[in-house]
């Protein structure tokens, strides 16, 4: 079953656990950009290691970028739900990557 993720979702991240094919993964970009996709692990033509981004939401493109152009993944281990149908309280996609930075650089 294909997870789903909804706007007032939590959702947590491993740096421990290697990302697996197919995973939903935080991707930060060697260039400081981050995104929040489904990987997977592809090879070019010529043997170069790539990965396919393929967002949840149907509305954006996919991506195949050189895998170098990606310094870190952390796989999506966790899913909290609201279950009231309620979105008080949400974090905005922005804030929590911003969050996430913060606590990177702390470490």
């Amino acid at each position: 079953m294909m997870p789903m993720f909804g706007k007032a979702d939590i959702v947590i991240f491993s740096p421990a656990l290697p990302p697996r094919d197919g995973d939903d993964c935080f991707v930060r970009f060697a260039n400081g950009q981050t995104a929040f996709k489904q990987v997977f692990f592809e090879s070019a033509d010529n043997g170069a290691a790539m990965l396919r981004l393929q967002p949840r939401n149907k509305r954006y493109p996919v991506e195949t970028v050189p895998s170098e152009t990606v310094s870190k993944l952390y796989r999506a281990i966790y899913r909290y739900q609201r279950i009231d149908g309620e979105e008080s309280g949400r974090v905005s996609q922005t804030d929590w990557m911003s969050k996430l930075t913060q606590a990177e650089n702390q470490n």
